[in-house]
Parts: structure tokens; C-alpha cells; sequence
């Protein structure tokens, strides 16, 4: 009997981890069964998220290009052209393959070369106050509590260098920050972030355990309903014929009842 229940309680906890996965369109879930329209949804406005925010990180070069041109100046093209192909690049992966822990690892790694690029060259337009303003809950949105916290923490630990290495204070924007204190009012703000996005993906998450009892469980008895039944047979790959009578009627139940009445 402990077995049996101990079985029981890992296909829960299962399950359970694969629908939040699933319906938050986490890269990695592969949520099948009655979920399966739920989790393809999910996952396409995580890609539709993921492609505007590369197409919108592209407008930046073609803007400042742009800039340049009707200006008269010299555009500076290798500052440009770079990030502008690889946000191009991205939106076509993102649109074309949704979200994958490898892309996911793109987009953190492109936020932090680009942070730390535009506070050092020249002619940046100050473009790492938008990267410093919406990378942390990108990171969280894309990745969910643990891959975000982890994201976070590296950019954090990135901005900590910058500004030991004294890029930050050269940066135009940030010129008057010359006390420690200042440094640890930029630190703090992205810590306060963090925290808000994992109370809100936290608050998410546990609306979605809700969802997944009333889905998987009978709410007077707690016992495994159907959905949990199919789901958990094709997880262990069995082949499950399920068969839906209605309005079934019993041959000659009314003739009995009609004799037994006599």
C-alpha cells in the first residue's frame, strides 16, 4: 500500500510540475494529453513575447541609424550593424522555434553583451538604461522563477564588475555616481525587482495549482479523475481506449418493472 501511494504521489508531483510548465509555455515542457491545446498556446504568446521584444531591441539601431543619416554624420556602422543582425537574427529563431532553453540562453546572453557594450563604446545612446530598466522581468517572463532568479542574479553580479572596473562611472548617464551609496541605489533597485517578479510568477504559479486540481482531481472526493487517468497512462506509454456511453437504456428494464408491479 505505501508503495502504491508513494507511485501515486511522484505521478502527481509530476504531472503537476509538467502542467505549470505547460501552461506558463516554459521552454522545455512537453505537456501532453487534454493540456496539449493549452500548452501550444502558452508556449505561442511566449514566442510572440519573445519575437516582439527582438524585433523592438531592433528598432534601436535602425533609429539611431537613421538619426545619423538625416543628420548629416557618419554613421558609426559597426556599432550599429551588429546588433542590429543579430535582434533581426533572434526574432527569426524566436518565431520560427518558440521557446527553447538554448534560445533562452541567447536572449540572457545577448542582454548582458549588450548592457555592458553600450555603457562602454561611444555614440551608445544610452541604450543600457532601457537594457537596465526591463531585463530582470524579461528574464523571469522567458524563464520562469528559478531560470529568472538565476538570469537576475547574473546581471546583478555583472553590474557588481562594471562598477568595480569603473566602466559604470564613465558611462555619460551615470557620471554623478561617485559615492558608494549611489552604486548601491542601482544594485538595490534591480533587487527589488527580483522580488516583485518572483511574488507576482510565485502568485502565477500557485493560481495554476488550483487550475490543475480542479482539472486532475475530484474536488468533493480529492480522488484522480479521468484527465489524470489518461494523462498518467500515456506517460507510461500505454495504449488507452476510452469508451463514452450515454443515454444508455437497459433492453426490457421496463418490462420487468411493469411485471413486477402486477
Amino acid at each position: 500500500m505505501d508503495s502504491r501511494d508513494s507511485k501515486q504521489d511522484r505521478g502527481r508531483a509530476s504531472r503537476r510540475k509538467a502542467f505549470l510548465r505547460a501552461s506558463m509555455g516554459r521552454a522545455g515542457s512537453r505537456e501532453g494529453g487534454p493540456l496539449s491545446g493549452f500548452a501550444a498556446y502558452s508556449a505561442s504568446y511566449v514566442r510572440r513575447v519573445e519575437t516582439f521584444a527582438a524585433l523592438l531591441a531592433a528598432l534601436y539601431p535602425l533609429a539611431y541609424l537613421a538619426d545619423d543619416l538625416l543628420s548629416g554624420r557618419i554613421p558609426p556602422l559597426l556599432h550599429y550593424l551588429p546588433p542590429l543582425v543579430a535582434m533581426l537574427a533572434l526574432a527569426f529563431a524566436s518565431s520560427r522555434l518558440g521557446p527553447t532553453r538554448f534560445l533562452n540562453s541567447l536572449f540572457v546572453a545577448t542582454v548582458y553583451a549588450g548592457f555592458a557594450l553600450t555603457l562602454r563604446l561611444p555614440n551608445s545612446r544610452a541604450v543600457y538604461i532601457a537594457i537596465y530598466a526591463f531585463a530582470v522581468p524579461f528574464f523571469y517572463f522567458i524563464g520562469g522563477v528559478r531560470a529568472g532568479r538565476t538570469a537576475s542574479l547574473g546581471f546583478v553580479g555583472l553590474l557588481a564588475l562594471l562598477i568595480a572596473l569603473g566602466v559604470v562611472a564613465e558611462a555619460r548617464e551615470f557620471r554623478g555616481f561617485v559615492r558608494p551609496y549611489h552604486y548601491a541605489m542601482l544594485v538595490s533597485a534591480l533587487l527589488v525587482q527580483m522580488l516583485i517578479a518572483e511574488s507576482n510568477e510565485r502568485r502565477h504559479a500557485r493560481g495554476l495549482e488550483i487550475i490543475f486540481e480542479e482539472h486532475y482531481y475530484d474536488g468533493a472526493t480529492g480522488l484522480p479523475n479521468g484527465h489524470s487517468l489518461v494523462s498518467e497512462k500515456l506517460a507510461e506509454g500505454e495504449t488507452l481506449a476510452l469508451v463514452r456511453l450515454r443515454n444508455l437504456r437497459i433492453s426490457g428494464a421496463s418490462t420487468t418493472t411493469r411485471t413486477a408491479g402486477k
